[in-house]
C-alpha cells in the first residue's frame, strides 16, 4: 500500500451521482432511509472525511438542497452514469474528481483512501469487486479525462468502463482490498426492493 501522505497532497474534489431513474428499485433509492441517514446522507458522511469539496450531482436539484452541497446537473441527459460523470469533470475545480454512486451505503474512508493512494501516473483508478466487475461509480478520474468521455459520448459508447481502455487506469483487483475492513459490503448496490431491505438489515 502506498503511503497515505500522498492522499493529503492531491488536489481532489468529490462528486456523488443522484441520477439515474431507480427503476428498479421504484422509488428514488438516494433517499431511502438507513437508520438514522438517507442512502445518500451515508456517502456524504464518508465523502466529507475525504474532502471538503463535495458536489452531489442530480437533475433534481430540488430533493437534494437539504444537504447543504453544491448541486450540478448532467449537460447531456438520458444517458446513464457517463453523463454524471461527464458533469462532475466539466465542474471540477481540482486535478482529480471521486466519482461516488449515491447507492453505495457501505463504503468507508479506508477504501477511499486507498484508491486515491494509487493515483500518482494514472489517469483513472478504479477498483474490481469480488464478483469480477470493475466499479466506475467508485473511482477516481483525472481532470484531463473530460476529453476522452465527450468522444464516448459524441460516439454514442455510453458505457463508463469504455473509458478506462482509452486513458492510463489502474485496476485495483479485489485482493488489494479484501482485507479492508468491511470489505465483503464495499461494492452493495442497493437498486432493488430486496436489496433495500437487506441493507436495513446490516444497519440494524
Amino acid at each position: 500500500m502506498k503511503d497515505d501522505s500522498f492522499t493529503h497532497t492531491l488536489s481532489l474534489s468529490v462528486f456523488i451521482q443522484a441520477g439515474g431513474h431507480s427503476s428498479r428499485m421504484g422509488c428514488n433509492k438516494a433517499l431511502l432511509p438507513l437508520g438514522s441517514q438517507t442512502c445518500i446522507e451515508r456517502v456524504l458522511a464518508v465523502a466529507m472525511q475525504i474532502s471538503p469539496s463535495v458536489t452531489i450531482v442530480a437533475n433534481d436539484a430540488n430533493s437534494y438542497r437539504f444537504l447543504n452541497c453544491p448541486l450540478i446537473s448532467d449537460t447531456y441527459r438520458g444517458i446513464g452514469p457517463l453523463g454524471g460523470i461527464h458533469a462532475a469533470l466539466q465542474h471540477c475545480q481540482a486535478d482529480w474528481a471521486l466519482i461516488l454512486g449515491c447507492d453505495l451505503p457501505f463504503l468507508t474512508a479506508p477504501l477511499l483512501r486507498y484508491l486515491i493512494a494509487q493515483a500518482n501516473d494514472f489517469d483513472a483508478i478504479v477498483p474490481r469487486s469480488e464478483d469480477g466487475r470493475l466499479q466506475p461509480l467508485c473511482a477516481l478520474y483525472a481532470r484531463r479525462c473530460l476529453s476522452e468521455v465527450i468522444r464516448l459520448i459524441e460516439s454514442k459508447e455510453l458505457a463508463p468502463r469504455a473509458l478506462f481502455p482509452r486513458v492510463r487506469t489502474r485496476v485495483v483487483q479485489w485482493r488489494e482490498l479484501s482485507s479492508l475492513p468491511g470489505a465483503q459490503w464495499f461494492f452493495f448496490d442497493m437498486n432493488t426492493p430486496d436489496s433495500y431491505e437487506r441493507a436495513k438489515a446490516l444497519c440494524q
